[in-house]
Parts: structure tokens; C-alpha cells; sequence
């Protein structure tokens, strides 16, 4: 059908934006949508093995693997679309992160930062200081852990890509390039952090991906969790946090970088569409005023890369409503530590980041010491 638009999601705001509002669109528009969500690995893999005829119209293209969609032809930049519109209103960092050649591909609408989250209550109770830095948030979070019984930080664990953007962050504060760096440089810098989930983490800290990690979190199950800066809307919702109100949140800098954690996606137009009115009209919508608004205010979403969003008189009442002053301040300190420039932009990112996030996982589970793993991933 002319009006039916194939879309693929990777799990996330969007899904929930076009999934509860898309009958809407449908309604105004006439365009039908066909919508398969799919988890992050799925999203690359089943894509790129899929035949033409099976592909869809729009899909989820996080950037990490976005060098390798550009480069096997995939996907359409915005230029070769009848998308218009302004990038300049959006966070740099997401423009840059949806920009190949020169040339953007997507329209963001997810940016993420690195954020450290810790329970503030059990901070004053040991009476110690928030920490600053890498090492310090292992020293802090190792005592925290010993004074609560339970383990002090929860970070990615599992044997899947993912998982990669914890270690390649963490790494970039001490100044090493997780793929590009020896691997004897690499074990060095990550061997203070493998250690502490060692002795500190859960008993299952090799296997967890992110979803696992930040839910025990929102239990109070852990003293901290180092992941993106997008758990902070869900830590200070009451109806989901166990912890609300009792979190505080930094940015970690170590003496070369902030502690990254870039995570940015966007809808891109695949190639072999035929519908690209329809594809940018679907796109017009999901980032028009009405759609963002009812996200902050329906779904207590306060991070959209639209810079204006959070100067919206409705999204400063909610988030003042919310108690997300904290967070908020941390969340723009985070984007704007962001640099693009630390994440190893390969074409072949899907394998090699897959690769050494097995290499590390299996450390964390004591299978291997990580340099031999690391070695055996053949990281660089």
C-alpha cells in the first residue's frame, strides 16, 4: 500500500511516543504505520542480514553503528530526503554523533551522556564526600557497599556491544581508545574497575545489560550505577523508584576526559524506500511541538536533544513538580562534556565491540584475566 510506512524500532522513547500517539498520525495523515520493535542487537543484525524486500521504510540507527549503514549504502542522508528541518535548534553532540562524511543521516531524538548516579542518603549517612572522579566514585562506593551490604556500583556487564559504551567511556577519562589503544594499555586503565566489581559488585555483575543494572538500582538494591544520564527521569519518578529523592548525580572527570557514556540515535530513511514523503512526514510529527510536549509531560521525559524543549514553561513547572532540579543540572554538565571524537567510529564497530565486551565480561566473571582476554578479542 502507497500509505503504509515499514518501520523498525529499537526499544525506548520513541516506540512509546509513536506507539501510544501513532494512531493519531495515522488519523491525520492517512499513512498507515507497520511497526516491529527489536532490542538493540537484533536492530543491527537481523537489519543487515535481512533481504531488501523485508527491510522497512524508517529505522532506529543508533550511532554507534552508523559508519557501517553509510558505508554498505543502507540508509539516505537527510539531503537525499524531503525532511526539513533544523538541526541547529538540537545539542551539537547529537548532530555530530548523526553525522557521516560531513553529511547527517537522521534527526536525533535521543542524546545521552555519562551520569553517575549514588544514593546521596547513604553518602551523608557514612559521612563521606560525593565523589569526583573515577576513583574516587570506586573508593566512595567501595565503602558505601561495605557500611549497606549491598553492592557499591552496578555498571553494564554483559557479553554483548552495549555493554561496550560503559568500558570505552571510563577508558577516554584516563585518555585511552578502547579499540585503538595497546591492549596492555587498556587492561591497565579498566583493571581498577573490573577489580571493584569483583569484590563489590553482584554476584551476577558479568551478565548485566542495562535494563537489569538500572531496575536494581530503582529497587535500592546498589549504592550506585554508572550508566547514561537517561535513568535520571525514571530514578525520581515515585511511581517507579524505590529511591526517589534520595539520589544525587555528578559527572566523573579523570585527569584527561569526563567519564562518557555518548549514546545518541535517530529514524533514518533506508535506501531502497519508496516512500520518502510519507517517511518525512512521520518525522515532521514525531518532532513537532504538540509530540515533544506531551512527552515531557506524559511520558516524564525532561532529555530531548531539542534544546528548547527544556525552556518550555510547561517542562520547567513539570520537572520543578518532579523534583528533577539535580538531575537536570547534571544532565546539561554531562552533554556537554560529550566528545563525539572519543568513540571509535568503525565500520566494523558491531564485531569489534562485541568482541571486547565478551573480552571484559569475562574478566569481571574471573573466566580470564583481561589483558589475555583482551588480547584473544585482538582489541586493537
Amino acid at each position: 500500500m502507497k500509505n503504509r510506512l515499514r518501520i523498525w524500532l529499537k526499544d525506548g522513547y520513541t516506540v512509546e511516543v509513536i506507539h501510544r500517539l501513532g494512531h493519531e498520525f495515522s488519523r491525520e495523515t492517512g499513512i498507515e504505520l507497520d511497526i516491529t520493535v527489536v532490542d538493540e542487537v537484533t536492530a543491527h543484525d537481523a537489519f543487515v542480514h535481512a533481504d531488501a524486500a523485508d527491510r522497512p521504510d524508517l529505522t532506529t540507527v543508533p550511532f554507534w553503528y552508523l559508519p557501517e549503514y553509510v558505508k554498505s549504502g543502507y540508509i539516505r542522508s537527510l539531503a537525499d530526503t524531503p525532511i526539513d528541518i533544523d538541526l541547529g535548534g538540537y545539542h551539537p553532540a547529537a548532530v555530530a554523533a548523526m553525522t557521516v562524511a560531513d553529511e547527517p543521516w537522521a534527526v536525533p531524538h535521543t542524546l545521552i551522556g555519562g551520569m553517575l548516579a549514588i544514593r546521596k542518603d547513604l553518602v551523608d549517612e557514612v559521612g563521606l564526600e560525593m565523589p569526583t572522579s573515577p576513583t574516587t566514585a570506586l573508593e566512595v562506593t567501595a565503602r558505601l557497599s561495605e557500611h549497606a551490604g549491598i553492592p557499591g556500583l552496578l555498571v553494564r556487564g554483559a557479553p554483548e556491544f552495549p555493554s561496550f559504551g560503559t568500558y570505552a567511556g571510563w577508558a577516554w577519562s584516563d585518555g585511552v581508545s578502547l579499540l585503538d589503544d595497546l591492549p596492555e594499555v587498556v587492561a591497565e586503565t579498566l583493571a581498577p574497575l573490573i577489580d571493584h566489581l569483583r569484590a563489590y559488585g553482584p554476584a551476577d555483575a558479568a551478565e548485566l545489560d542495562y535494563i537489569v543494572a538500572g531496575e536494581r538500582f530503582l529497587r535500592g538494591d546498589a549504592a550506585a550505577l554508572f550508566d547514561t544520564t537517561g535513568w535520571g527521569n525514571y530514578l525520581e519518578d515515585p511511581a517507579r523508584s524505590a529511591v526517589a529523592g534520595d539520589v544525587d548525580y555528578c559527572v566523573l572527570r579523570g585527569k584527561h576526559a569526563a567519564a562518557q557514556f555518548l549514546y545518541s540515535e535517530g529514524l533514518a530513511v533506508t535506501a531502497w524506500s519508496d516512500r520518502l514523503e510519507e517517511a518525512a512526514s512521520l518525522i515532521a510529527w514525531r518532532h513537532s511541538d504538540p509530540i515533544l510536549q506531551r512527552e515531557v509531560l506524559e511520558q516524564h521525559r525532561f532529555d530531548h536533544p531539542r534544546l528548547d524543549v527544556r525552556g518550555w514553561g510547561a517542562t520547567a513547572r513539570h520537572a520543578k513538580q518532579r523534583g528533577m532540579d539535580r538531575y537536570l543540572a547534571t544532565l546539561s554538565e554531562a552533554w556537554d562534556a560529550i566528545d563525539p571524537e572519543y568513540f571509535p567510529r568503525r565500520e566494523d564497530f558491531a564485531e569489534r565491540g562485541r568482541a571486547v565486551a565478551l573480552a571484559i565480561s569475562s574478566a569481571i566473571a574471573g573466566r580470564s584475566d583481561l589483558l589475555t582476554a583482551l588480547k584473544q578479542a585482538g582489541s586493537r
